[in-house]
Formats: structure tokens, C-alpha cells, sequence
């Protein structure tokens, strides 16, 4: 049986001076070591809700579970210590002069031993690559570098959560990959549960589940694989299909049969390699 680690139930919150709801009676759950992409056009309600998991801010109505534990100001600290979030700019949370002070500053704060500490610190750049900068001011550092970092900084503590927030939305396509493929790793090797909030259709498809909101309300709450076979309209949401889809889609239009799953990019690079075979 799956265990829970996160669960919401009819939630609602609304901010000062505003009639509407940003949250609207809204009522998930995440499994242990799952993938999770919210998703939505800009006033969907993502960000608000990623604030009320962390306890930014207090809901009007309704319950946050995390980890077993309720969301209220006695657990308030022992649930942020399981939640690790890494933004879309990077400078945004650093606070130290160096790499490897930036990445211990959470485990300083957790008052850890010097050389535990040290050590964990050095294991973590080498898992994401970036022992050899570990005495640069990671301002000064790529986008795709700045945001290993920040990762390093945030999985240093041993969270059970990482939340994403649209945290390659700036980055190139090759710092993307790298980016997701580092976090999909620590997933499966520390059985992490990730919340990614992104507009990035193809960074959607390494998800188990997708959460479609709309102003504040649950649209859907299904597979990558059923969403992109549901969604023709994926624009009204503020998203893109992923160029593989598209692909398939004019291929499809133009005659050649390819099923009407989605296919990704490795999907989809095949098919057209065994076509040309065997023409």
C-alpha cells in the first residue's frame, strides 16, 4: 500500500482584499517517492499552494498532512525541515561567499558536526558535479551551475519533499536535462517525492502524476500519458505540447500511423528511424 506523504483536504484560501479564492476546496494526496507536476496558466493557484504546503502562509479552511504530521504552528518547523525548495533564480537563496559555505549553511544551522558536515558537504558536489568549484562565489556561476547548487544546498539536509519552482525556466535545454536528471537520480536513490511547478510540458512527462489547476480548483489529476492524450487545447492552460507531441500530431495528420498515445522524444526519434529503415 502506497504510504502518503503529503495530503490536503478541502482547502481553501483567499488573500486580503480579494472576493476570489486562490485556493478553492482543494483535495489531493502525494505518494511517497512520486512525481508530481502542478501545473497551470499564471493565477492557477500553483505558487499560493506551494506556500501553504510550507506553512508561508495559513489557509482559511480545510487540512495539510505532511509526512503524518498535521500543518499547524507546533509542527510548523519539524514540517519545514522535510521540505527542501529550490526556485526559479538561484541567487534568491544563496547566503554564503563560497560554494561549500552556501551548502553547509543548513547543516550549520542544524548545528551538525564540523567534520560530518565537511564531509557531507564534499559528497553532495561530487553528486552534482561541482567539486571544483566549491571555493567560487556561485553568484558568479552559470545558471545551470547556480541551480546544482542550490540543489546540493537543499538535499545536504536529507529532505523527504523537493519542491521545483519553475526551477528551469531559465536555464538552456542542455542545463534543463542535466538539471532534471540529477533530481530523478536522488529521487530513486533516497526515495525522495518531488513537486514540480513548471510550464514545461516536456519536463512534465518524467512525472508519475500531473495536477492541472485552474483558478484555485483541481482540473485534473491524472498520468502525463492520459493528460497529453486529453489535452488538445493545451494553450487555454498556459502550456506547450512537447515538440515530440507535435511531431506526432502533424505525422498523424499527414497519414502515418502511429497510434494516438503520446510518445516522447526518444519515442518518437525512434519510430522515424524504423520508418526510414524501411523505405
Amino acid at each position: 500500500m502506497d504510504k502518503k506523504i503529503i495530503n490536503v483536504k478541502n482547502l481553501k484560501f483567499k488573500y486580503d482584499n480579494n472576493s476570489n479564492y486562490a485556493i478553492n476546496n482543494l483535495s489531493f494526496s502525494v505518494n511517497k517517492g512520486e512525481w508530481l507536476s502542478i501545473i497551470g496558466k499564471n493565477g492557477s493557484g500553483k505558487t499560493t499552494l506551494i506556500s501553504l504546503l510550507d506553512g508561508l502562509i495559513q489557509c482559511e479552511t480545510g487540512n495539510i498532512f505532511i509526512d503524518g504530521l498535521e500543518l499547524n504552528e507546533s509542527n510548523l518547523n519539524n514540517i519545514r525541515d522535510k521540505i527542501g525548495i529550490v526556485f526559479q533564480n538561484p541567487n534568491n537563496q544563496f547566503v554564503a561567499s563560497t560554494v561549500k559555505e552556501d551548502v553547509a549553511f543548513g547543516l550549520e544551522n542544524r548545528q551538525y558536526n564540523y567534520q560530518n558536515m565537511h564531509k557531507t558537504v564534499h559528497d553532495i558536489l561530487v553528486e552534482v558535479g561541482m567539486t571544483q568549484y566549491e571555493n567560487s562565489n556561485p553568484s558568479r556561476l552559470s545558471g545551470g551551475q547556480q541551480q546544482r547548487v542550490a540543489l546540493a544546498g537543499v538535499l545536504a539536509v536529507l529532505p523527504s519533499i523537493i519542491i521545483l519552482d519553475e526551477s528551469t525556466s531559465m536555464l538552456d535545454p542542455k542545463a534543463k536535462d542535466m538539471l532534471i536528471n540529477l533530481v530523478n537520480q536522488f529521487r530513486k536513490k533516497y526515495d525522495l517525492t518531488v513537486i514540480s511547478i513548471t510550464h514545461d510540458m516536456d519536463e512534465v512527462q518524467y512525472s508519475d502524476r500531473v495536477m492541472l489547476l485552474e483558478k484555485g480548483k483541481l482540473i485534473k489529476y491524472i498520468s502525463p500519458l492520459t493528460l497529453f492524450n486529453e489535452i488538445s487545447n493545451a494553450e487555454d492552460y498556459g502550456l506547450e505540447l512537447p515538440l515530440s507531441e507535435k511531431i506526432r500530431i502533424k505525422l498523424s495528420e499527414n497519414g502515418f500511423n502511429l497510434g494516438n498515445n503520446y510518445m516522447n522524444n526518444e519515442e518518437i526519434a525512434k519510430w522515424i528511424i524504423r520508418y526510414h529503415s524501411k523505405m
